[in-house]
């Protein structure tokens, strides 16, 4: 840029090319043949979509004299939003069911992006921070949540559960929850219904007839639904 005392220009990303300075991209822009005198340096428009801006200075003063060079640095450092990912275990139990197992575990399998990195969580462990393409896996029972912390905005995630107890369903389809993180918080949760059949003792007796002369025996089967049983017993 050369000769005018006052102007704009505009730095676009491709401006920047691919290769980090010092963990920056760095462009320069050259006023060649400006007048002597002060001069003051603004930026604007230097925000972006879903990243916070921070600057360390918005307008400098520089002053050119004869013969001397000046220059102005104005570094930009961009914080890409980020969001907690949380999944609550829910467990209920059909309304003719007995109660559900008050330790049943369910392993919940949390995966970002291409899940390339396995990330080590302790047992018991409910929380866990984010790990660019982590894979994850808890292990809940009910009412626990597991939160990964600090996902960023556009991640993709997929939440399994790959260890069901006998006699829990999801109700999740196939058991997995897919999406991709937005400007918010996101908050799954996973009911699991639990049914077992109640029991109960069922006696059969049977009484003669006082003039009822049969000596042999009578066999009695259980039925279900119409349909017999295995359960028999001779009288």
């Amino acid at each position: 840029y050369s000769g005018a005392a006052s102007g704009n220009v505009t730095f676009r990303k491709s401006d920047f090319g691919s290769a980090p300075v010092d963990g920056y991209y760095v462009k320069t822009w050259i006023i060649k043949d400006v007048p002597t005198g002060d001069y003051t340096i603004a930026e604007t428009g230097a925000g972006i979509d879903h990243y916070d801006l921070s600057k360390d200075i918005d307008e400098a003063s520089v002053t050119v004299e004869k013969g001397e060079t000046a220059s102005v640095t104005v570094t930009n450092d961009y914080t890409i939003h980020a969001y907690d990912l949380a999944v609550t275990k829910t467990v209920e139990k059909e309304h003719n069911s007995v109660a559900a197992p008050a330790n049943a575990a369910f392993t919940l399998k949390v995966v970002l992006g291409n899940g390339s990195v396995p990330v080590n969580v302790a047992p018991n462990e409910e929380t866990a921070a984010y790990v660019a393409n982590g894979s994850y896996t808890f292990t809940l029972t009910a009412d626990q949540t597991a939160t990964v912390t600090g996902v960023p905005f556009g991640t993709a995630y997929t939440v399994r559960e790959t260890n069901i107890p006998a006699g829990f369903i999801s109700n999740w389809e196939n058991n997995t929850s897919s999406g991709t993180m937005g400007e918010a918080k996101v908050e799954l949760e996973i009911i699991n219904t639990y049914f077992e059949s109640d029991t109960i003792d069922l006696t059969v007796k049977k009484e003669w007839s006082e003039t009822n002369a049969y000596t042999g025996a009578v066999t009695v089967t259980l039925y279900k639904n119409d349909e017999a049983t295995t359960q028999t017993v001779t009288l």
